[in-house]
């Protein structure tokens, strides 16, 4: 018997947009994004490193979730400068209440990182020289911005 211990990969829980948001971010990351540096499509992350080993407890609350949350509205009010990146910003009192709700479940598993203040949003640049990232803002205001979408489901990316 091999008494190796098993690894688990640590996970990310993102939010899933409808598929007209979806692709309107996506090819938007894709006109700004650093091509080399595209590991992922557009997403919204609600966590960033779960504990692999605590997949079927995780997967079990989000059913429970799914039950009781419709599908809800997102706003995008406004561009975010993120030091060397740009990203949309995301506003939902819904997304709030899930996310606070999860973090409260999961709290003793939660990183430095996922137990920072929430702020969610959408990046379209990043790693960038200050040139370039200018030349980014300006793209992005001119643009524009999709004012809305819906939220359409909690997925997992592994990390």
């Amino acid at each position: 018997m091999d008494n190796r211990e098993t690894t688990f990969a640590p996970l990310i829980l993102i939010l899933k947009l409808d598929a007209e948001s979806f692709a309107f971010f996506d090819s938007l990351r894709r006109k700004l994004f650093p091509a080399k540096r595209i590991f992922l499509s557009a997403h919204v992350t609600l966590f960033h490193n779960l504990p692999g080993n605590r997949r079927e407890r995780i997967e079990n609350d989000l059913n429970e979730l799914r039950r009781r949350y419709e599908p809800f509205a997102l706003r995008f009010p406004a561009w975010r400068f993120l030091g060397k990146g740009a990203a949309i910003e995301i506003e939902s009192a819904e997304l709030n209440r899930l996310r606070g709700e999860l973090k409260n479940k999961w709290d003793e598993w939660l990183t430095s990182q996922d137990h920072q203040k929430f702020k969610p949003h959408i990046t379209v640049q990043i790693k960038s020289r200050p040139k370039r990232l200018v030349v980014c803002m300006i793209n992005c205001r001119l643009i524009g911005r999709r004012e809305t979408a819906r939220a359409s489901a909690l997925s997992f990316g592994i990390t």
